[in-house]
């Protein structure tokens, strides 16, 4: 074979055989790291690919629970440059997560999601360290359980509308949810109408959220895998798609910052979280820095509440959906103690305990992030005898184990202090120093939702039975592929009083 041929070949294949060149130097990389240590256990590796490709469920999330089955608690795959840990026990979470928070408390700084697209500049995907900690001091400041009760009115005016745009349109439940989520988080970020997320924001929101879903995936983009591919001109087609998304990402975070700011100069803002933060300015001095952070932080709410919410809720109505029996009694309680000529609100959140339990259950039965919220070690440590390398991506595989069956859904099993169960709200928002701050508000919004939708309609089955739910399970994020389920009014007079309250909502 010529030189002149072989040059040609590489000038029309560079990305190909970079890509070839590269794997066989991690892959070898990779060899003699693991012979020189004693790491966890995994399925079983093939040449240059590693065991990585065994690891994200094809069907259902509940199969990464074979892991555990096949391998034991730690579990660990590798491939393709990257190292990553699964942990099946709420005990090892907490002795890795929170006792060793030292060194398990950054996050994964993925080359396409942090770098290009821009998310590393947000709170949910900084490193450990001052910048994140200025940010979650922020978010906190806002997020706390006191400081949410401001967002009540907001919220329960657009759960008001909500269920009326169920009451007049069922057919749309999946699409309403997520508007609602979508208009929710913004309206509490930023100060937004209902008419202002609709037009200009909550499309790029859901796009942007949609493709950060699908890069923070293991083994999403090759420029994960070998960063120097960050630099291919923007002319080719994969790299110009990448920058992209990337300024996407930068008009969502600066474009409603911006327009809370040219509000608050005309003095027509609305209370919201970046509102309320630049009215404090906690930074006296260097404006642009705090800025920056109070941007980034609020940034980081759309994501993180959207997909959780929406997933959460979507599981409950299914659930009562498909036990009529668990769906009465949760009606039965909302009755007894609200009354049927009132509509529930978030004060009467610790009235209703079933209904908690309901929410409960469907976080347990189906969590919305199954992987849990991932981090990654910062050094090499040593655990059980284990060595988990320097720059492993550490998953908290958060299925709770309980003495039921997984798929059994009983709310009742969070009520009797006779049975041992983990309470999903100390793992679905993380853990140690990264728990989510927004959780407060995230279980409101839960409540007030499922509340007001028990109170006034029924959830029915179609016509042909119950429909199998399925999830999708090509994001880290888990939620609902659409199913069919009649939403009925369980009264002429239930539905009156809800048009009435959602004439008096004013988002």
């Amino acid at each position: 074979m010529s030189i002149s041929l072989l040059t040609e070949i590489f000038r029309d294949h560079q990305l190909a055989v970079l890509t070839i060149i590269a794997l066989c130097a991690v892959a070898l990389k990779s060899y003699a790291s693991r012979a020189n240590n004693a790491l966890p256990p995994g399925p079983p590796s093939k040449p240059l690919l590693g065991n990585i490709l065994g690891l994200m469920p094809k069907k259902d999330w509940s199969e990464l629970s074979l892991h555990k089955e096949r391998y034991g608690i730690l579990v660990f795959f590798h491939g393709f440059g990257s190292n990553i840990l699964l942990i099946n026990s709420m005990d090892v979470m907490r002795d890795l997560l929170e006792k060793k928070a030292n060194v398990m408390s950054n996050r994964p700084q993925l080359t396409v999601a942090c770098e290009l697209f821009g998310a590393g500049q947000t709170m949910a995907h900084l490193d450990y360290g001052e910048e994140w900690r200025v940010q979650r001091k922020l978010a906190h400041i806002a997020l706390s359980q006191g400081a949410v009760t401001a967002y009540h009115p907001v919220i329960e005016d657009l759960t008001a509308i909500f269920c009326l745009q169920l009451l007049d349109d069922p057919a749309r439940l999946f699409q309403l949810v997520r508007l609602t989520t979508g208009r929710l988080i913004l309206a509490i970020t930023y100060g937004l109408s209902v008419a202002e997320a609709d037009d200009e924001y909550i499309t790029l929101a859901e796009f942007t959220l949609k493709t950060m879903g699908e890069a923070v995936a293991p083994g999403a983009y090759i420029t994960d895998v070998f960063p120097i591919l960050k630099h291919l001109p923007s002319w080719i087609p994969y790299q110009r798609r990448i920058l992209e998304i990337g300024a996407v990402w930068e008009n969502l975070a600066t474009k409603p910052f911006n327009h809370v700011k040219r509000q608050m100069e005309q003095g027509k803002a609305l209370p919201s979280l970046v509102y309320h933060l630049l009215s404090e300015n906690l930074e006296h001095g260097d404006l642009a820095r705090f800025e920056h952070r109070v941007k980034w932080a609020a940034g980081s709410m759309y994501g993180g509440n959207v997909e959780t919410i929406g997933s959460t809720l979507l599981t409950c109505i299914y659930l009562l959906m498909a036990n009529p029996d668990k769906q009465r009694l949760a009606q039965k309680e909302i009755d007894e103690l609200i009354g049927a000529g009132l509509l529930p609100v978030i004060a009467d959140q610790q009235k209703l305990p079933y209904v908690n339990a309901v929410i409960k259950e469907a976080m347990r039965w189906s969590p919305a992030v199954p992987m849990g919220f991932p981090r990654c070690s910062s050094e090499d440590e040593v655990y059980r005898g284990y060595t988990i390398p320097k720059g492993t991506y550490v998953f908290p595989v958060v299925w709770s184990n309980v003495k039921y069956n997984h798929r059994e859904f009983i709310p009742e099993r969070f009520l009797d202090p006779g049975v041992s169960v983990t309470d999903p709200s100390l793992y679905s928002f993380g853990f140690g120093r990264r728990i989510c701050p927004g959780k407060f508000l995230a279980d409101e919004q839960l409540f007030i939702f499922l509340s007001t939708i028990l109170a006034t309609f029924n959830l029915e089955p179609p016509a042909d039975g119950i429909p199998e739910l399925q999830y999708n399970v090509k994001s880290v994020l888990s939620y609902p592929l659409p199913f069919d389920c009649r939403i009925v009014p369980r009264s002429d007079a239930r539905a009156q009083l809800l048009r009435s309250r959602a004439a008096q909502s004013s988002v």
